[in-house]
């Protein structure tokens, strides 16, 4: 029995050009930055089906978070009744796990439904291609450190999204964008169409939500793809506005007369974030960020005193969050008392809500100076840092570095009136 792939799915002409670029051209990498609704994760579930059929091995579907991919993929219904994963025919299943949503060909290739989240999960895997869905959502680091693999494996990594201000997703697009190695393609409202030749969105869909109040900014993201429109909801939006046009990103070195003081949020699960920065001429001279995830403290002490040996800068003071203080169940010490016992101590910063210390940072904007390439991936999550509906933050990647600048500006905050961080003073003549 002939089986055609695609099956049950007919590519629009912007869905037909993305496929052939990889299984005709031999593209390896692209980018489908279309609008919303445009088809983008049906394209791209049914470009794994087609790959895994072609060359034996496994292949990743990645959502910014887990639960996004079962929503968006594994469960989902089409308007026309279709389940997204019957596209998978019968007759090619070996099998299925819904658990793990996880789809094994006759094969022997396996197609994973899943969040990059939890990036570090997937580096054992070994896969030999992987969709990073809603790329401009996703943390930046699972790219950083899945690519390695995909070139070892001679595999390809496809990005499908819609713009998000200024941030990484922006940033691979601008990159790309006349790479000839890459498949880049950008397309609004206005440039494409369904089978029949008609708009997939009508200009008349996008007046009836400006007058039932999307705002505008979000429409122009979202249909016609302006990186100029900030993300919508995002914590630090006009704070970062200001910062851009003040010219706070900028290149720098750290001065080696000054000590280097750092801002911490620790992880066990999740990532521990860390924020090195300087005081001088009235300014906070952010030098350095650096993230990692299921390390154990080791790790980030030695990083952090490394660090600062390079630059040849001494340690200052050690901003951490209160539950530093929480007692480990296997040695019944805390992490304070083993840093401490490895050299390293810690401040406990005051322990107020969320929101006081997000207006914390929002008081020390005006003053911060990043370097760009040093903390580029710090300020690619604060940028990125939003609102849930609930008008809370978010939890997502980019609430760790958010967490740990929020530690940093309350560590400024307690420590400024003494000008202790002005100071030579450094960690081994500072004790909690």
């Amino acid at each position: 029995m002939l089986i055609k792939l695609p099956y049950k799915f007919k590519p629009r002409h912007y869905q037909s050009a993305s496929l052939r670029a990889q299984f005709i051209e031999g593209k390896l990498f692209g980018i489908d930055l279309i609008h919303r609704r445009a088809g983008k994760s049906k394209t791209s579930l049914n470009r794994l089906i087609i790959a895994g059929m072609l060359r034996v091995g496994n292949y990743y579907h990645c959502f910014p978070e887990l639960k996004q991919a079962r929503r968006a993929i594994w469960d989902n219904v089409d308007s026309d009744g279709m389940r997204y994963m019957d596209h998978v025919p019968k007759e090619l299943k070996a099998g299925q796990n819904n658990t793990e949503m996880r789809v094994d060909l006759i094969n022997g290739s396996s197609i994973y439904i899943g969040g990059s989240d939890r990036y570090d999960a997937l580096m054992g895997g070994n896969p030999l291609g992987i969709i990073f869905d809603e790329y401009s959502l996703q943390n930046p680091l699972a790219w950083h450190y899945l690519s390695p693999i995909l070139t070892e494996n001679n595999g390809f990594g496809w990005f499908p999204y819609t713009s998000r201000g200024y941030n990484h997703g922006y940033e691979l697009y601008d990159l790309n964008k006349d790479n000839p190695l890459w498949f880049v393609q950008k397309l609004d409202i206005t440039q494409t169409k369904k089978l029949d030749g008609s708009p997939i969105i009508t200009m008349e869909q996008i007046e009836e939500r400006r007058r039932s109040g999307t705002p505008e900014e979000l429409i122009q993201q979202e249909y016609f793809l302006s990186f100029e429109s900030a993300l919508v909801g995002a914590v630090y939006k006009e704070e970062i506005a200001k910062a851009m046009a003040n010219k706070q990103f900028l290149t720098f070195q750290p001065k080696s007369d000054l000590p280097i003081h750092t801002a911490w949020d620790i992880g066990v699960r999740d990532a521990t974030s860390i924020w090195f920065f300087q005081a001088a001429e009235g300014k906070i001279w952010v030098v350095h960020y650096y993230e990692n995830t299921r390390q154990g403290m080791d790790h980030y002490i030695g990083y952090a005193k490394g660090w600062m040996e390079r630059q040849r800068c001494k340690n200052g003071i050690n901003f951490a969050p209160h539950d530093i203080k929480v007692q480990e169940w296997t040695n019944g010490r805390t992490r304070i008392d083993e840093a401490a016992s490895r050299g390293f101590y810690f401040k406990v910063v005051p322990n107020i809500s969320i929101m006081d210390g997000i207006n914390a940072v929002r008081s020390i904007f005006p003053i911060l100076q990043f370097d760009q390439v040093q903390c580029k991936h710090g300020i690619n999550a604060l940028k990125q840092y939003e609102y849930a509906d609930d008008n809370k933050p978010k939890h997502s990647w980019a609430s760790h570095a958010a967490d740990a600048m929020r530690y940093l500006a309350l560590g400024w905050h307690d420590c400024y009136r003494s000008e202790v961080l002005y100071s030579q003073r450094t960690m081994s003549q500072w004790r909690p």
